[in-house]
């Protein structure tokens, strides 16, 4: 078989990952970690998710956290590959990537991957009866926990749609490949974000950390509350949420946000509340400008280099003793 990073006449912008097979290069996106300390637990609780978009939250039971590691340990019994009903999900390239199509129908690619390495399993698909019995055990005491944090105890009560069941899905980001991690997601909405019939207390998206160390994922915080475009100007950065086991992220269904690489192989269940089934049928891609994103990295080479030389004058200033 050829060595594909020989290839000659791969698509412009697609380069070869030994964990994805072929991936699509994207805009590179300046990112800060979010690391849970008491403070950014303050920050970012339910009491700031308007503002926000999102919020962290923690099972602290220890009941509800072995109902978590009996789900856990079924995920982590064989590959998703090897399970029933499940399917592939995007890395770097949408559907519709005419470079993805460029792949998938020559002949010279077909026995290499084409941004693999991410796969889910729909609970309501597989049938696999003891996953699907844990997985909505599991949900259930999420759904009550966010429930009571977002205040929906009395739309419950009259009978809104509150207390419906949340649709469930598991999801793996297999191994890194030689230390050559799958790639980060395409920052995206789960959702149509100007179907405003969505912009609801009761309407949200959603991950449960399950495993040990750490569930990442990048978020552009208060995004939720911008105008759908067909471009937006690359941020100054986007948060990296570092989500402990046992932690689950809650968020708008408009807000823009991305799965993360992993060097271990890692399994989460994701989860979706008061979403309609058309309004969940397509994903909505975020576009960068890439003539901003340059002219930004300018600006901050500009504003260090003037920096730079600030603290420089300063110092001899001290020196000469003014």
């Amino acid at each position: 078989m050829q060595n594909p990073i020989q290839f000659k006449n791969l698509p412009k912008g697609i380069t070869y990952n030994a964990a994805a097979g072929f991936v699509a290069d994207n805009v590179p996106i300046p990112e800060k970690p979010l690391v849970l300390t008491r403070q950014q637990l303050l920050k970012f609780s339910f009491k700031n998710y308007s503002t926000n978009g999102f919020y962290i939250g923690n099972v602290q039971d220890e009941g509800e956290r072995r109902q978590i590691d009996i789900l856990q340990s079924q995920m982590a019994q064989k590959s998703f590959e090897t399970r029933d009903s499940y399917l592939h999900v995007f890395n770097s390239m949408s559907e519709d990537d005419i470079r993805r199509r460029k792949l998938l129908s020559g002949t010279i690619f077909a026995n290499y991957k084409i941004d693999r390495g991410r796969n889910m399993i729909h609970i309501s698909n597989t049938k696999e009866k003891k996953l699907v019995k844990q997985t909505r055990i599991v949900g259930d005491l999420v759904q009550n926990r966010i429930t009571l944090d977002l205040g929906l105890v009395e739309e419950i009560t009259i009978g809104t749609n509150n207390n419906t069941p949340m649709v469930l899905t598991l999801l793996e980001t297999e191994p890194a490949v030689d230390d050559v991690r799958v790639p980060d997601q395409l920052f995206h909405c789960d959702v149509n974000p100007n179907d405003k019939t969505l912009d609801r207390i009761d309407a949200y998206i959603g991950v449960l950390a399950t495993q040990t160390g750490h569930t990442e994922l990048r978020i552009l915080s208060g995004s939720h509350l911008l105008n759908w475009s067909e471009t937006y100007t690359v941020p100054e950065f986007v948060y990296r949420l570092q989500l402990p086991q046992y932690f689950f992220f809650v968020g708008h269904p408009f807000l823009m946000h991305s799965g993360c690489s992993s060097l271990l192989r890692n399994t989460r269940m994701h989860f979706y509340h008061g979403l309609s089934q058309d309004s969940q049928s397509t994903t909505y891609f975020v576009k960068w400008k890439l003539s901003t994103a340059s002219a930004k990295m300018k600006k901050v080479r500009l504003f260090a280099t003037e920096t730079i030389n600030r603290n420089a004058k300063k110092r001899k200033l001290a020196l000469i003793g003014i």
